[in-house]
């Protein structure tokens, strides 16, 4: 008995485990280094499963040019490490939605100033008892570890 191959929607279908229709639906098969799910293809070429997702499965079509597939639910839970964003797993289509790329860049950093600050840019912490504040009236603050380096290479550049 002569097997069919595997269509490359059949091999998306398997690796997905579709649960309710709020639910996401969480990506099993492979990973890449960035952390963005991949599948190859019966052509041997890798794809981008969100991309392939939208455009094939989902039968959305071809994705305009500046647009990217981005998850809904980063609307409510933004992740604290994007190296290891759980969102990036899900493909349920109703959480896929189109974005256009400026936009959705100009959320995120609006976003990331909103957060509050809890490590200096050494990753020092800034804690009640490890802060010197600068300008009290802008709210410039460092952390007394970077302060002080800043402070002995302003005194050895004076000598």
């Amino acid at each position: 008995m002569v097997v069919p191959p595997i269509t490359d929607t059949e091999k998306f279908l398997a690796r997905v485990e579709q649960r309710g229709p709020n639910q996401c639906w969480w990506w099993t098969g492979a990973i890449e280094p960035r952390g963005y799910p991949r599948l190859r293809l019966g052509s041997g070429r890798q794809a981008v499963v969100a991309r392939f997702a939208w455009e094939i499965v989902y039968l959305r079509g071809p994705i305009p040019k500046g647009f990217i597939i981005t998850r809904a639910e980063h609307d409510w839970d933004p992740c604290p490490d994007p190296k290891v964003c759980i969102h990036r797993m899900c493909l349920n289509p109703a959480h896929l939605r189109l974005a256009w790329k400026p936009a959705l860049d100009a959320e995120r950093l609006r976003a990331w100033a909103e957060q509050p600050k809890v490590h200096c840019r050494r990753n020092h912490p800034l804690t009640d008892d490890n802060i010197v504040w600068i300008n009290r009236a802008k709210n410039k603050r460092m952390c007394k570890i970077c302060y002080d380096n800043w402070r002995a290479s302003r005194a050895l550049a004076q000598q």
